[in-house]
């Protein structure tokens, strides 16, 4: 490393620490320490450690942009805690801090995290953890620690999250490394790589259930699975006209929180905890009230545990499946459907609902409400009785959504006509059908993998078409089935001469 940029960086570092004493007196430091660091970047120092970070640092393409390298230099040196170390805890190690200062530049891993907000939701135990991610109630210091919000506060107020309003929930938590080849881009655009193709003009394929960042979406699936009920509804309906009002509820997530040690980039900006449902906990001797997080689903150690045991085997599986090898795309549409759902509601909740269901057990042609019901029910009935209630029930549901898209129900019809009103308990019943399928469908597409795996010759994995043919087949057309191929040739249909 440059001795040249030691030396530089050592006399900018005691060029803050000179100020230190200016801080001491002030009071109000922290309002003051973001001005007094303005006016130091003003100054020949710091115009010297920009020059020999970008000397030492760039790249052919980007020496000249100077200005992107003083950005670059005053993020670092304000996120990495280097100006309110000096100047307000007044601690002064140069050697220590150029050490930390050159690794930001030279580390090509980075790292970025990930705090999903978990909203109506409450566990038994503060911290889960499934592997590659966790979910944790964080104490008010490792928040500010893992969203360097003191010194968000400070130089990026944009940034900084009322810690009050969020210390009591739990967060998704997971963390990416991620590779990264230049410090500062070139600020030269290649324009034929922009238009070489059609890019612009196609609509992407992939269907992405709600704007989350693309790493929390695949751990929100398994959790997405997992029975979610209210408190107030967990003991289920006593009688029918119960069951009319009885909806379901999962969690929340209105917000997500993230971080990089991408020092050199600023902090992303906060969203607001405002729009946080709150209820009031309690009221002081004075009148004040104090309120704090609704939480409708609190689990219990036994429902923790389950939950626990559910979301690991659920994260694991979908993690076995292999959807590029198999080409069992329907299997993850079908999927996003159901995380759409789930952070939808109403008459649009139901309708993702019932498009989940189709994506996996649909097909073209006539008779589709009785083949959708009649394959649920092979699914998800034990006994013919069973069977024969599940039939019934989606077909009611699946027709019910059908008067709706076509136009045959208002939403807004008078109370007297009760049959047609869209009632909670369709929104749970939909939910139900959608949530049991899938994890059945996980289980079953898995089975065929691993025997496909396991076995000792060629065996294509089967298409989506000959996965439903095996659905519409009871257990004697399947013996019968079995039967008949391992009689007839290997060439079959071809007979002749055999």
């Amino acid at each position: 490393m440059s001795a040249e940029l030691k030396s530089i960086f050592i006399e900018y570092a005691d060029r803050v620490s000179s100020l230190s004493q200016r801080v001491a007196i002030l009071p109000d430091k922290k309002r003051h320490i973001s001005d007094l660091v303005q006016d130091i970047e003003k100054g020949p120092e710091f115009h010297k450690l920009v020059l020999a970070t970008r000397d030492e640092f760039g790249h052919t393409g980007n020496r000249r942009n100077e200005s992107a390298w003083r950005r670059a230099v005053g993020n670092v040196l304000r996120r990495s805690g280097f100006y309110i170390y000096i100047l307000e805890k007044n601690l002064h190690d140069p050697s220590e801090e150029f050490e930390k200062y050159v690794h930001v530049f030279k580390s090509p891993k980075k790292k970025i995290s990930y705090l999903g907000l978990l909203e109506y939701v409450s566990f038994e135990q503060d911290d889960i953890d499934f592997g590659n991610f966790q979910i944790k109630r964080f104490s008010r210091d490792d928040l500010d620690s893992i969203l360097g919000n003191s010194i968000n506060e400070i130089f990026y107020p944009w940034a900084a999250v009322d810690l009050n309003q969020i210390e009591d929930y739990w967060f998704i938590y997971l963390q990416q490394s991620i590779q990264v080849k230049k410090i500062i881009p070139s600020t030269k655009v290649d324009y034929t790589k922009i238009f070489s193709d059609d890019s612009y003009s196609r609509v992407e394929m992939t269907y992405t259930p709600r704007p989350f960042p693309e790493p929390l979406e695949s751990v929100i699936k398994p959790l997405v699975l997992f029975d979610w009920q209210t408190d107030y509804w967990r003991g289920g309906p006593a009688d029918e006209k119960e069951e009319k009002a009885t909806g379901w509820m999962g969690f929340n997530i209105p917000f997500v929180l993230k971080v990089t040690d991408i020092l050199y980039e600023p902090s992303f900006p906060a969203p607001s905890p405002e729009k946080l449902d709150k209820t009031i906990e309690r009221v002081t001797e004075n009148g004040e009230e104090i309120w704090g997080p609704e939480f409708h689903i609190s689990l219990d150690k036994q429902e923790t545990e389950s939950f626990i045991t559910v979301v690991k085997r659920t994260h694991e599986n979908l993690q076995k499946l292999d959807l590029e090898k198999s080409g069992w795309h329907f299997f993850n549409n079908a999927f996003d459907m159901l995380v759409k759902a789930f952070f939808t509601g109403g008459l649009e909740q139901l309708l993702w609902h019932i498009t989940a269901i189709d994506a996996l057990l649909g097909e073209r042609g006539g008779g589709l409400t009785k083949k959708l019901s009649r394959r649920i029910a092979f699914i998800l009935g034990e006994t013919e009785q069973k069977q024969k209630e599940l039939q019934s029930r989606f077909e009611k549901l699946y027709n019910f959504r059908s008067a709706l898209v076509h136009g045959k129900i208002d939403s807004k019809e008078s109370k007297d006509k009760q049959k047609n009103r869209v009632y909670i308990s369709h929104l749970r019943e939909a939910r139900d059908f959608a949530r049991q399928t899938i994890v059945w469908f996980l289980e079953f597409l898995l089975k065929i993998q691993d025997g496909i795996s396991q076995s000792q010759g060629n065996i294509e994995f089967p298409k989506r078409d000959l996965l439903l043919k095996l659905l519409d087949m009871d257990a004697t057309e399947r013996s019968q089935l079995k039967t008949l191929l391992q009689i007839l040739p290997p060439d079959f249909p071809h007979l002749l001469g055999k």
